[in-house]
């Protein structure tokens, strides 16, 4: 097998990984009662990371157009979720900030997937993960110079 065809295998073994983790997650916010998407989860927890941010951090975060994080924003704003609020050095830009009820979420969502998480590596060691999370950084860099 080449280098290419290896690579080809390990993007897609990535694309299958996530959306498994993603199905386990739906899973569980449905048993649980939990009203938010993986998309809303996505948005969640860069707020959780740093509350007030612009718009357009949060759609490069997660890499979404800005159609996209528009629909997904009045969602998350029609549920309570977070706020918009104007940016003040710059009217055109728009402020993200959690609601009581975006960061109530996070102690309620947070130990899920903690336990989620733990549950999709109890068969990996540490050190592999950390092996992994070196590729994948090194990969990423790679592609981001160009």
């Amino acid at each position: 097998m080449t280098k290419n065809q290896t690579f080809s295998d390990f993007t897609d073994s990535l694309g299958i990984l996530k959306g498994a983790f993603k199905a386990r997650i739906r899973a569980a916010f449905k048993e649980n009662d939990i009203p938010l998407t993986t998309e809303m989860l996505q948005v969640m927890r860069v707020l959780w990371k740093k509350d007030g941010v612009k718009q357009q951090e949060i759609a490069d975060a997660i890499s979404k157009d800005k159609v996209s994080i528009v629909y997904l924003l009045d969602n998350m704003t029609k549920r309570g979720f977070l706020e918009r609020r104007e940016d003040i050095a710059d009217r055109r830009n728009k402020i993200i900030i959690l609601t009581a009820e975006g960061k109530k979420m996070r102690s309620i969502v947070e130990p899920l997937l903690n336990e989620l998480m733990a549950d999709a590596v109890r068969n990996v060691s540490k050190d592999d993960l950390a092996k992994a999370t070196g590729i994948f950084q090194t990969i990423i860099k790679t592609l981001q110079e160009g």
